[in-house]
């Protein structure tokens, strides 16, 4: 069992991954970090928030809850975070994919503090809102790491082997001025449909049939029970 990635479930002794079930751990026990070792990064574009709580975040940086961790003990990451976060998933599933293994490989982005590597934030040149333009450049980067970790279970011959949840914790964080979750009201923080509503996918190759839609309401609990 392994998690790559944000934790945010408790940093207590008692509470922290390797004391809740896991064999191997990498990422923070906080609820953000630094995606770059220091503020300011060379081939990062940083984008700052005016309000208490990113201010917050970025002066908390990779201290306390958001140092970076392998195996509970604090790393110097100089990698761009969500890449680090993709590999060492891909590194794990290199090391397991002869046994059963259970993967939770939660990527902080898109959260706040908003970093974005230079070469992703190069296409966005036609969005001029700079706060929308970062944020849609982290997410592509995102987008590349989740399917980099989707093409090692296929190179690996694992995909009628090993079912994919893709799901996110909470609706998209409208108090950014970054993103809407419309038509839906409301966001991350609040209990209305736009907060709490969120993708919930599944992929399980030749078991579960492409295009299935699941009308019924779900949530990330019933990945225990199932």
């Amino acid at each position: 069992t392994g998690v790559t990635g944000k934790w945010h479930l408790g940093e207590s002794q008692k509470h922290i991954p390797l004391k809740r079930g896991f064999d191997y751990q990498y990422g923070f026990y906080g609820a953000f970090s630094w995606y770059t070792p220091q503020e300011v990064t060379n081939g990062v574009v940083n984008f700052y928030h005016d309000n208490y709580s990113a201010k917050y975040q970025w002066r908390s940086g990779r201290n306390e809850g958001g140092a970076i961790r392998e195996q509970g003990k604090i790393i110097k990451e100089k990698e761009y975070l969500t890449f680090a976060i993709k590999d060492r998933a891909i590194n794990f599933i290199d090391q397991n994919k002869d046994k059963p293994f259970f993967l939770y490989c939660s990527f902080s982005a898109p959260h706040v503090p908003f970093q974005a590597p230079v070469d992703y934030y190069a296409k966005y040149m036609h969005i001029k809102d700079e706060n929308k333009r970062v944020y849609y450049a982290m997410i592509s980067a995102l987008d590349d790491a989740v399917g980099e970790i989707h093409q090692k279970l296929k190179d690996e011959g694992l995909e009628e082997n090993t079912i994919i949840y893709f799901i996110s914790d909470t609706g998209g964080a409208t108090y950014t001025g970054a993103t809407t979750n419309g038509p839906l009201k409301g966001g991350k923080l609040t209990q209305f449909e736009g907060g709490i509503n969120v993708p919930f996918m599944m992929k399980w190759k030749n078991h579960i049939p492409q295009g299935l839609r699941y009308p019924y309401p779900v949530s990330s609990t019933d990945i225990f029970t199932t």
